[in-house]
Formats: C-alpha cells, sequence, structure tokens
C-alpha cells in the first residue's frame, strides 16, 4: 500500500520529462537552408499536452546550446504548433546547427533534439578573379556530396565531389575566370545522408552574381621631379585584379594615362607593359623642344580609364602621380678638330661641331658661335654651316701676332636654337712655333753656305786674274801694251772690281 501511493506521489509531480523523454520527436521542414531562405520550421509530436517548453540552439561557433528566448505551448495533441519557427538572419554562420526542446528556460534538459545546416557563398556578389567559396553543413557527418555550378547560360563552369568532416560541415571553392560570363550564377549540391538521416536523398540551391572586375591601380613608380626638353618623361602603374593577380592585357588602341600641363590635358598616352607578367605598365612623354617652363606637369589616369580587353576596369577613382617640372634642354655640342697642335702662323684650325638634342636628335635650326681663348686674349673664329649635312665647320687661321701666344689655346663652341635651349664644349689645343724655328735655320744655314762658297769664288777669280795680268806684262811680244794697262786710267777700277775683302787676302 505504502508503495503504491509512493509511485502515485512521483507520476503526479513529475509527470512531463518523464513522458517527454520517452515519446518526443523534433525535426525541421527541411535538412539544408541557405541565406536566402527567412526560418527554420521547427515540428515535432509526442510531447506534453499543453505544456510549455523553450528553444534552445548551438550555432557552429559555439560550444554548446544557448537559450534562444523562443517559448511555445504544445497543441492538446502534445505537437509544435506550426507557426515555431527559427529566423535565419542575413550574416548567419554558415554551417550545421542543433536545436533542442527544453522544458526549462533556464537549463537545457533537451527533451527533443534536431540538426539542420545552413549552406550557401559566402557573398552574394563577386568580381572576376574572386574566389567563391561555397560552405555549409547539416550533412551526414564524414559523407561525400557533389558541387556544381552553372553559368547564365547552364553551362557547367565548375563540378566536384567533396567529403563532409565530423561535424557534417562542407566546403567547396571556385576562383571566376578574368573573363566569366557576367550575372546570375546557381550553385547546386546534392547526395544522400543529412546529418539525422542516414539515407534521406538532398539537393539544394543557392545562387550568385558575377560581375567585371574593378581593377586595383596604384602608381608603383614616380616621375622624376624634373627633365629637360627632348627628354622622356615616364611613370609606372602597377595594375591588379581584385585577387591581386597581375593585369597583363589591355584593350587595343586605348590611351587610358592623360599628361596635364597644370590644369590643362596636353595629351593622352597610351601604357606599355614591362614584362609579360610583372602588371607594371609604363606610360611616357616625349617633351617637345619648346614645351612650356613654367608649369607643373602630371600623369593622371581617369576612374574607369582602363579596359583589359575583357570589360574589366579600373581604377575606381582618379590615380595621378606626383608632380614634375620641365628645363630647357642642354644642347650636345660635338666638336672634332683635326689636329690638336699648330704651327704658327703657317696652320689654320679647323673644328667640325654636330649639335643634338639630349634624345639624340639632331639640332636643324642651331646658332653656332666659337671663340678662342689664350694668354688673357680672346679671339673669334669663323662658322660656317654645311650645306648637304647639319653640320657646323670652325675654322681659325694663325697669323704673325699668334707667336705672342704660344702655348695651350682654348676653343669654345657654343650652340642655341630658336627655343632658347642651348650648350656648349671646348677643345684644347697646343700651339707652337717649331716650323717657323725650322726654317730660320735651314734659311740662315743656306745663307751661311751660300757666303762661303762666294768667298772662294771671288778669291779664286781674282788669282787667276791677277796672275793673267802678270803674265801679259811680262810678255816680250806686248811691251807696250803691257805698259799702256800700267798707265791706264781704268786699271783702278779693274783692280777694285776684282778685290776680295781685306781680310780674305792671302800673302803671296
Amino acid at each position: 500500500m505504502v508503495m503504491t501511493l509512493v509511485a502515485i506521489v512521483i507520476v503526479t509531480c513529475f509527470p512531463l520529462p518523464v513522458m517527454a523523454q520517452a515519446r518526443s520527436s523534433l525535426t525541421t521542414d527541411q535538412p539544408l537552408y541557405t541565406l536566402r531562405d527567412k526560418q527554420v520550421l521547427l515540428q515535432g509530436d509526442g510531447f506534453v499536452r499543453n505544456g510549455t517548453y523553450a528553444v534552445w540552439l548551438r550555432s557552429p561557433i559555439d560550444n554548446a546550446t544557448h537559450g534562444t528566448g523562443l517559448t511555445f505551448a504544445t497543441t492538446d495533441k502534445g505537437q509544435i504548433p506550426p507557426s515555431i519557427s527559427l529566423p535565419i538572419e542575413p550574416n548567419a554562420t554558415l554551417g550545421t546547427y542543433l536545436v533542442s526542446i527544453s522544458n526549462s528556460t533556464k537549463s537545457d534538459f533537451a527533451v527533443a533534439r534536431a540538426h539542420y545546416g545552413i549552406w550557401g557563398t559566402d557573398k552574394y556578389v563577386y568580381q572576376r578573379t574572386e574566389i567563391v567559396k561555397a560552405v555549409g553543413g547539416g550533412v551526414l557527418p564524414k559523407a561525400s556530396l557533389k558541387v556544381t555550378i552553372r553559368n547564365p547560360t547552364a553551362a557547367f563552369v565548375y563540378d566536384t565531389t567533396i567529403a563532409a568532416n565530423e561535424t557534417g560541415t562542407f566546403a567547396a571553392t571556385w576562383k571566376i575566370p578574368s573573363d566569366a560570363m557576367p550575372e546570375s550564377y546557381t550553385v547546386f549540391i546534392d547526395g544522400v545522408g543529412s546529418y539525422d538521416s542516414p539515407n534521406a536523398e538532398f539537393v539544394s540551391l543557392s545562387k550568385f552574381s558575377v560581375t567585371p572586375a574593378l581593377l586595383n591601380v596604384a602608381v608603383n613608380v614616380a616621375p622624376h621631379t624634373s627633365y629637360e626638353r627632348t627628354q622622356a618623361a615616364s611613370a609606372e602603374f602597377i595594375i591588379r585584379y581584385p585577387d591581386s593577380s597581375e593585369v597583363v592585357s589591355v584593350k587595343s588602341g586605348l590611351r587610358p594615362v592623360a599628361l596635364y600641363a597644370g590644369q590643362l590635358k596636353t595629351e593622352d598616352l597610351s601604357l606599355a607593359i614591362s614584362g609579360m607578367t610583372s602588371g607594371i605598365w609604363i606610360a611616357q612623354y616625349r617633351i617637345p623642344q619648346n614645351a612650356s617652363l613654367d608649369v607643373n606637369y602630371k600623369f593622371l589616369m581617369l576612374a574607369k580609364a582602363f579596359d583589359d580587353g575583357k570589360g574589366n576596369t579600373g581604377p575606381g577613382k582618379d590615380v595621378e602621380t606626383s608632380r614634375f617640372i620641365v628645363t630647357s634642354a642642354t644642347l650636345l655640342v660635338d666638336s672634332a678638330s683635326n689636329s690638336t697642335r699648330y704651327q704658327v702662323p703657317f696652320d689654320t684650325l679647323t673644328t667640325y661641331a654636330q649639335v643634338t638634342y639630349p634624345d639624340g636628335t639632331t639640332v636643324t635650326n642651331a646658332t653656332v658661335r666659337a671663340w678662342l681663348n689664350a694668354s688673357d686674349s680672346t679671339m673669334n673664329a669663323t662658322v660656317t654651316r654645311d650645306k648637304a649635312d647639319p653640320i657646323w665647320i670652325i675654322k681659325y687661321t694663325f697669323s704673325w701676332g699668334d707667336l705672342l701666344r704660344l702655348g695651350s689655346w682654348r676653343l669654345n663652341v657654343e650652340a642655341t636654337d630658336i627655343y632658347g635651349n642651348s650648350g656648349s664644349s671646348f677643345l684644347e689645343v697646343v700651339t707652337e712655333p717649331y716650323t717657323l724655328l725650322e726654317i730660320a735655320i735651314v734659311v740662315a744655314a743656306v745663307l751661311l753656305v751660300a757666303r762661303w762658297l762666294l768667298s772662294k769664288f771671288w778669291r779664286r777669280l781674282y788669282l787667276e786674274t791677277k796672275r793673267s795680268l802678270s803674265t801679259f806684262r811680262r810678255s816680250p811680244n806686248s811691251p807696250s801694251l803691257g805698259r799702256y794697262f800700267s798707265n791706264s786710267p781704268v786699271t783702278p777700277w779693274i783692280r777694285s772690281s776684282f778685290s776680295l775683302p781685306r781680310y780674305l787676302y792671302l800673302k803671296t
């Protein structure tokens, strides 16, 4: 009798836990959900009729269940009312969820439990080259499932089979090509075995969209702070896709970079790639001979100005380089002389000069002047233009007065074009009097030899003449003639005409 009363008391005082734990069941209206779904509908029966229960939940990032704040009263048949559901938040974590029913709001007594999964892509919209991540849960642990992706034309672009882990969670990735078709894509998963039903087949789909990529553009190498006219100013841009891979193609004929002089756009420029895989693009501008000198220049790529030829454009906003200035060109004057040593006053200095811009192009409209400096003196040289070639001929003829400035001379050549660009060069030459000295020595030697020869000639002539006169006077056949010559008034003239200098007489 006592035992019967105890049993009645136990049954009367504790009816709900004992009966619910033995008979209650819980399911969801479907095993897999996507983020596009709004709610998870709870279904179940076997609960205490008209009893009050609380819903507890464990998400993929929780270690234990927690109260959701949702309570309900069962029907008079012990069933969960059809309106009881859990909301699916737009940013809900993808994976396997555990929902638990407890007859307490303070502790999870787990009267009934069920699993479901939320899966989908990590974003709704992707740019080309980004990676699509299809992640979810609710699948039978360690089971395999198939993941396929179809493009807007229903063509398969991705097809693979993967395995869920021990929590029923799975993940698959697909990198969108840079030329992928834009608009809506569909991801399908299908297999056998949900978390709570090993033999249940499932098929679920989710969607995402693909848009052309917005290219990331940045200045890789800025231009120098200054350039001379005719030099090539340049800047490097590095262009990447959203996944940070390099852009290596460009739409044909595109000129996406503008050169600005102050606020005025002067020219649209094309880009040339530096290496086939670097993603570095070079803009280059040859500065004209008459470019303005009083403004700041810059390279500018306007937003969406670059196109890789596949419809991917960038940058998202204007990208401009640092400023630089332009200075007058320093003309390169290349002078070449026919010699470096000259003999005064007989030689003529001849020099050929060619004038070029810093970029190597020849200056055809230059004004060239030249002068020489020696011993604090300045002498102008004559400059003429060769009619056939852009070459200037510089000449200077040395004079007797230059004997006062022997030694090192400096030839200065200066060129200026019609735009104010200028340049100069110089040559060092040496002037010498050696040829003149050689000539003087030779002349002196010739004179000395000639004088010596003449002295011998006159002495010999004198002696011969004297001997002949002596012989004539002694001749017996002409005594009167001898006397005549002896007494003739011309005899002194003859003697003086054939006489030699006193210091050349020899004693006889």
